[in-house]
């Protein structure tokens, strides 16, 4: 069994409104991307650039707040 760490930017949603706690957005925020992934995952970019333009594009929700953020994805090898 080998195990990688992959080094990606993800996208840290808060809505001030409600005062809920941060969390990590997924697949399911962009309506615009079809992929096989589970709507659950979490949406990862390889680039900053890339999660700030997706960040960018959704700054009119009013009280609400996105943060670019650095995340390790690990991947484990299950068959050698």
């Amino acid at each position: 069994m080998t195990m990688c760490e992959i080094k990606l930017l993800g996208v840290v949603f808060r809505d001030t409104a409600t005062k809920d706690k941060p969390y990590l957005i997924s697949y399911s925020w962009d309506k615009n991307y079809h992929t096989g992934f589970s709507t659950r995952s979490a949406m990862l970019f390889d680039k900053r650039s890339q999660a700030r333009k997706w960040c960018a594009e959704r700054m009119d929700y009013p009280k609400r707040s996105f943060r670019v953020v650095r995340v390790v994805q690990r991947v484990e090898i299950v068959n050698e």
